[in-house]
């Protein structure tokens, strides 16, 4: 395996299509991330044997790093422009730059939730999909911890507990993993829930009930069986390192998680699905009356035995059938953050740091070199791993 710390996307992609220890759906994930333009710190850990030099190049400048093309900064997406950004600057050792993106993401997902405390500008979108994003809970927490994070590594902050008199200490950062991605459910729900559901957004004032032909369509009285209703939900991703530790000399430390993204982000989201239930089914609803809508103006147009009719038909039937679900995603997210704290006395190290399997098999390794440990404050390390 080979550390890249600079992006050279031919010499990656070469090395992941060559690689047969590689998942094949994190290989898929990583070759279409290329494909698509986004910058990778790929953190692959390479034994050396007896012949092999180590090479080492210089960290990439913060305009070499780039969030997914999909996410505009200027639009729907800026928050996931931003966090995505900030955190590939941080897994790429640039501290500051990674700060000042986090910020923006936080200042920009503040702005949408007081927004969102007006009914006037509540969305009126019937896709989820196409209003502007605004970070969960969870996500906003892991943001912020990544945020201090790159406080302390720029040093300016404390040390998070007081130090043995004399001693020094070494926090040593993992980001580990691959966040779980959303994915769509979905369920049936009766036209006598569909209709208690408008009724019920209805009342609340939601601003689609009364948008362009909605009203006309609900008016018109279509008889419905049962209609189709989509949301998201998490799937975790696969990872073969469990867990770290730190080592100087025959010292050591042993990395705890101090963020899962599997747990919170899911636990999150359950609670937003529960709440944007009713609305869902409503606009589940509201998407199939006017489906049927268009097929009674094609037949009124064009005649029920015409190709405008059987293609209207053919079109609405399929959005019935499909409904869409949000799965906008934080994509740089790492599935946990594990920190290990080591002290020492004051001097010069060279560390390891050393990742293992579930089953306490080494699987790779990373030196740090020249680390300096001062009396009474913290030195910080980190280490990014997605296998």
């Amino acid at each position: 395996y080979y550390a890249l710390v600079k992006l050279d996307v031919k010499l990656v992609k070469s090395k992941l299509t060559e690689s047969a220890a590689l998942d094949a759906g994190l290989r898929d994930y990583l070759l279409a991330h290329l494909d698509k333009g986004a910058s990778l710190k790929l953190n692959f850990h390479r034994e050396l044997s007896e012949k092999d030099e180590p090479v080492v190049e210089a960290l990439p400048a913060a305009s070499e790093i780039a969030a997914p093309s999909e996410w505009d900064p200027t639009g729907g997406n800026a928050v996931l422009f931003h966090a995505d950004r900030g955190l590939s600057l941080f897994y790429a050792g640039l501290f500051e730059e990674s700060a000042r993106e986090l910020e923006a993401a936080e200042a920009r997902s503040r702005e949408l939730a007081t927004l969102a405390v007006s009914r006037s500008s509540a969305t009126t979108y019937l896709d989820e999909g196409d209003a502007d994003y605004a970070a969960g809970s969870a996500e906003r927490e892991v943001l912020a911890l990544i945020r201090n994070l790159d406080e302390a590594f720029l040093g300016k902050t404390a040390p998070a507990s007081p130090l043995a008199p004399g001693s020094g200490e070494v926090v040593f950062v993992h980001s580990n993993g691959a966040a779980p991605r959303k994915v769509a459910e979905r369920w049936s729900a009766t036209a006598q829930e569909g209709r208690a559901a408008i009724e019920r957004v209805r009342k609340d004032g939601d601003p689609v009930v009364f948008k362009s032909r909605v009203p006309e369509a609900l008016a018109a009285g279509f008889a419905v069986s049962s209609i189709t209703v989509a949301g998201p939900r998490y799937e975790p991703a696969s990872f073969i390192i469990a867990s770290s530790e730190i080592r100087a000399g025959d010292r050591k430390a042993t990395s705890a998680i101090v963020y899962d993204a599997v747990s919170s982000l899911t636990r999150d989201l359950v609670e937003r699905n529960a709440a944007a239930r009713t609305r869902r089914v409503a606009y589940a609803m509201i998407r199939h009356m006017l489906a049927r809508l268009n097929d009674r103006d094609a037949a009124v147009k064009y005649g029920s035995n015409s190709w405008q009719y059987l293609l209207t038909l053919k079109t609405t039937d399929m959005t019935r059938s499909t409904p869409s679900a949000d799965l906008r995603s934080l994509r740089e997210l790492p599935s946990q953050v594990r920190v290990a704290r080591l002290a020492l006395p004051p001097g010069v190290y060279e560390l390891t740091a050393v990742f293992k399997d579930g089953a306490g098999k080494e699987i790779s390794a990373q030196t740090y070199k020249g680390v300096s440990v001062t009396a009474g404050r913290s030195t910080y390390l980190s280490a990014r791993t997605a296998r």
